[in-house]
């Protein structure tokens, strides 16, 4: 830093200021240009339905939370996917998609295939719903295949099974351990 060392003796101008700074290796914190990096290992169930984890940063230990869901989007009749494929080239990709129903009769679906081969690429379909009718179509362009459309007729049989919440879930626990 120009000038700004210390007073020269007899009167003369401040010297420059000097600073040296000496980066100490981390065991568990790298650098990496301006960002530090921690390499942190987890199990895919970790990864697909989330979890809490403590890490270390430069002060100290953080916990930070992994995975998880979009909590507002939960009472809305909207899914949402994500995949990530590892073929056994080892050429790992990811794929997404969503689903919207409209009054629990019509689907609407629109997703994104991000393999690197011909079948990358979007993706858009529609269902129909009447009593356990199941009616589906979709579309996909696949390279030199060009377009693909497949359609389906399904037909539930028996009841639905019914989701038991988080309350729901807790009391039956509570039952079976008494």
């Amino acid at each position: 830093m120009s000038g700004k060392g210390n007073d020269a003796p007899g009167g003369g101008i401040p010297g420059d200021l000097l600073i040296l700074i000496e980066e100490v290796e981390d065991k568990e914190l790298k650098r990496d240009g301006n960002n530090i990096v921690y390499d942190l290992h987890i199990s895919f169930v970790d990864a697909a339905l989330g979890t809490s984890v403590e890490v270390p940063t430069i002060d100290g230990k953080a916990k930070i939370k992994i995975g998880g869901a979009v909590s507002n989007l939960k009472k809305l009749p909207l899914n949402l996917t994500a995949d990530v494929t590892v073929p056994n080239d080892n050429s790992a990709y990811v794929s997404l998609g969503s689903e919207y129903w409209f009054k629990d009769l019509i689907a609407i679906r629109l997703g994104y295939a991000g393999s690197k081969d011909e079948s990358k690429g979007v993706r858009v379909g529609v269902g129909l719903k009447y009593s356990s009718l199941l009616f589906d179509y979709a579309y996909a362009g696949v390279g030199d295949f060009g377009a693909t459309n497949r359609v389906s007729l399904s037909l539930r049989f028996g009841d639905k099974i019914r989701q038991l919440n988080a309350d729901e879930r807790a009391m039956s626990v509570t039952r079976t351990e008494m």
